[in-house]
């Protein structure tokens, strides 16, 4: 489940990502969460924090598949509690695997 307002947020990224493709000459796909690092659960057990490794595949639009690579990226997932108490994402930030923990429920 996603909030209103991260949604939105990732239709606009849509945009942004199809600019990557389109300047960079490269497509990124088959992205798949191979661990999660860490969670940090905010001091009121209302929102969290949780830190994943996520890897895609990514292709040169005119190579050959053999050329293809394996890019790895980590992200922290922000969440908080809906009313009725199911998590909801409420915000996505690209980070570093080793960085400083984030203070949890606060989207970055």
């Amino acid at each position: 489940m996603a909030s209103p307002q991260f949604i939105g947020q990732m239709q606009t990224s849509i945009n942004r990502i199809w600019s990557w493709t389109w300047n960079e000459q490269r497509k990124a796909f088959d992205s798949r969460v191979e661990h999660v690092v860490d969670t940090w659960i905010s001091d009121d057990s209302e929102s969290a924090v949780t830190r994943v490794t996520i890897s895609r595949l990514v292709l040169g639009m005119n190579d050959r598949i053999d050329q293809i690579e394996t890019q790895t990226l980590t992200y922290d997932v922000a969440l908080t509690l809906t009313k009725s108490g199911f998590p909801q994402v409420v915000a996505v930030t690209e980070t570093s695997v080793d960085a400083p923990p984030p203070t949890a429920g606060a989207p970055r």
